[in-house]
Formats: structure tokens, sequence, C-alpha cells
């Protein structure tokens, strides 16, 4: 099975829909990026938090980074991230999880890891509307020549990236865990309350 080498939090949006930075709101009594920071924490040793340009959050016991010169959006994030585990010579796939994931799955990114053959330079849940969810996914550090480029040229969305790389699709029913559950993601005031679909409460 492969390994996951490192893990990025992407955390740098501003959370302009629901009026506040994500990464503090906090659920089930723990600030959102301290819940992504101890889930990935069980994965990997190697986990950073691409802020972006939002300031650093103190005390949170990992690296924080911001978005490379020029870059924006999402694909901001993974590219600062796996720039990091490249410049600490770590080679292989990667975990990345948006803040705004509020319970993601372990198993998820350890089988989403197993799909990733020597070809491949993304592993990538497809939910029940056909669309990708790169933002719960694994990505390798081969990607990042391209991944760079990329976002230089100014595109934002991981999901666009992805045309450019070999990837595996692979469907959420294939995967571990309630996709509902671990795909539910906070954008606006109402995705704070938790559907029983959902299966976790949340607060503020």
């Amino acid at each position: 099975m492969t390994e996951l080498v490192a893990a990025i939090v992407i955390a740098g949006g501003r959370g302009s829909r629901l009026g506040r930075d994500k990464a503090m709101v906090v659920v089930a009594g723990e600030p959102l990026v301290v819940r992504a920071v101890a889930l990935l924490g069980s994965l990997t040793t190697n986990v950073v938090v691409a802020r972006g340009p939002q300031p650093e959050i103190p005390g949170l016991g990992v690296g924080q980074i911001p978005d490379p010169s020029g870059a924006v959006g999402p694909l901001a994030g993974i590219v600062a991230g796996l720039s990091w585990a490249a410049a600490r010579g770590l080679e292989g796939a990667v975990a990345v999880l948006a803040v705004d994931h509020p319970a993601p799955d372990a198993g998820v990114f350890a089988a989403l890891a197993a799909r990733m053959a020597a070809d491949v330079h993304a592993a990538v849940p497809v939910d029940v509307s056909g669309r990708l969810q790169p933002l719960h996914s694994v990505w390798h550090t081969s990607a990042l020549p391209t991944l760079r480029s990329l976002a230089s040229g100014g595109l934002a969305s991981p999901t666009r990236a992805l045309a450019s790389l070999a990837h595996a699709e692979v469907p959420v029913a294939a995967l571990p865990g309630d996709g509902a559950r671990w795909l539910h993601n906070i954008n606006v005031a109402a995705d704070l309350v938790w559907s029983s679909d959902a299966g976790t409460e949340s607060s503020e």
C-alpha cells in the first residue's frame, strides 16, 4: 500500500459567504482547522496548513505557509503544500483536505493512496452527481511542476488542473465510510446545521 508522505490542510479562503474565517469555525467543541490537523496527523507526521493570505493561527503545532506569489485559490494552496513537501525531500503521495470539511475520513485517504500507481498524479473521489472532489483527495509530489505552471498562469481550480494530469477518478461508493458525511462542507451559515444524514452535530 502507498504510504502518505505528507498532508496539506487548505485553509486560505476568506470565508466571504460565511462571513468569517472557516478555519476557526467551531464544530463539536473544536475549530475546524484543529480537527483537520488532528485527522491528518493520524496519517503522517508531516502536516502543513496552507493559509494563503490569512494570518497564522497561534499554537496550532504544525507549519503554516502562504500561497506562492501570483497564485490564487485552492490550487495555490496545493502548490504551496507540495512545494513545502518537496523542499523537505518528501516524494510521494500527499493527502489534501479543505478545512471546511468537518468530518473527513482517514480511511478514504488510505484507500485513495492505494490507487496511486506509478503513472498517476492524483486520486480523486467522484461524488454521486459526477463531480470531482479534489479537496478531499491524494496528490503526488510529481504533479508539482505542472501544477506550479498552471497556478502561475492564474488557474485557481484544482478540478480544472486535473485535466492536465493523469489521475484516478474513484467513485464515492467505492470508498470507505459515508460519502454524504465526509464530503459535507461548510460554505454558508445553513451548512452549520447538520442533518441526520450528515451524522454529526455542529456548533459555533
